[in-house]
């Protein structure tokens, strides 16, 4: 019996020992799970934190690194990427100026501007077409054909800015003095200088009119001592051929007239010419039109 009970207490404190042992051990293992992440697994934040550190602005120390090949061929790209953005911009604002120019070109083309000496205004009173020993068709201002001739007139004397400006007409025309006096004839005068033949057109005003230059300015004559010439009557020829060309406008001017060296009032009539350019054969087209009562 008592083998029996000593066999027991054996068993007893061999089952006992089997069952305290694994607890060291289970604690061992959860020991060694807790350490596991704190050595592998580092915090998020501090692994963040250098990512962000390489996003940033300056990034020169990173051309440390670097190899003198790597960085020489950095240094080219960049070179060669600023030349062509600055290519682009430079193209762009070339196109920008041609497209500008263009428009100019375009418009200058298309807009008319007046070549009639500047002196010649289209308020003139009284309009007279001649033709040989054809009886002369008179319209005053506020006539219907007056205003149809005014528009033909104007159109006549006009020409596209760009035209005008390469044609030298734009700022200057030619004028020339003739000395030899009209004696009250100028319109049989005129009529053997161009031809008899000639469609003539006649501009009267009433008033003085004082002859100018392109700009506006007063023309000073050569041939008298006077600092200005005065008109009231203007001619010029109408042409059957279309085109622009040189036209010359005669203007009846009034001198001063001096007896024993002294000035009077007396008329002392005498040509003068301007030249410009126009196209009279816009008013040779309607002149059917126009003699037609």
């Amino acid at each position: 019996m008592e083998e029996e009970v000593k066999q027991e207490q054996t068993n007893q404190e061999i089952n006992h020992e089997q069952e305290v042992q694994p607890e060291p051990e289970a604690k061992q293992g959860a020991a060694e799970v807790i350490e596991t992440p704190a050595e592998v697994q580092p915090e998020p934040e501090k692994l963040k934190k250098p990512e962000k550190a390489k996003k940033s602005k300056k990034q020169k120390p990173s051309d440390e690194n670097l190899t003198e090949d790597e960085l020489y061929a950095k240094i080219q790209t960049e070179k060669l990427l600023k030349k062509r953005q600055t290519k682009k911009i430079g193209t762009f604002v070339a196109l920008c100026v041609a497209m500008a120019l263009a428009v100019c070109i375009i418009v200058l083309a298309a807009v008319p501007v007046s070549l009639k000496p500047r002196c010649v205004k289209s308020d003139f009173d009284e309009v007279s077409l001649i033709v040989g020993d054809i009886a002369d068709r008179h319209y005053e201002k506020g006539d219907e054909k007056y205003d149809e001739f005014v528009s033909y007139f104007n159109k006549a004397f006009s020409q596209p800015y760009l035209s005008a400006l390469f044609s030298g007409s734009l700022f200057d025309y030619q004028i020339e003095e003739n000395y030899d006096a009209l004696n009250n004839n100028a319109r049989e005068v005129i009529r053997n200088r161009v031809g008899k033949s000639s469609n003539l057109v006649q501009l009267s005003y009433r008033t003085q009119q004082v002859i100018t230059l392109q700009n506006g300015k007063k023309y000073e004559p050569t041939k008298a001592n006077t600092d200005k010439l005065t008109f009231k009557d203007v001619y010029f020829v109408v042409e059957k051929d279309a085109g622009v060309k040189q036209v010359a406008i005669y203007f009846v001017a009034n001198y001063p007239h001096y007896t024993d060296g002294q000035l009077d009032d007396l008329p002392n009539y005498r040509l003068v010419t301007i030249t410009v350019r126009a196209d009279t054969s816009v008013i040779y087209n309607a002149w059917a039109t126009l003699t037609n009562e």
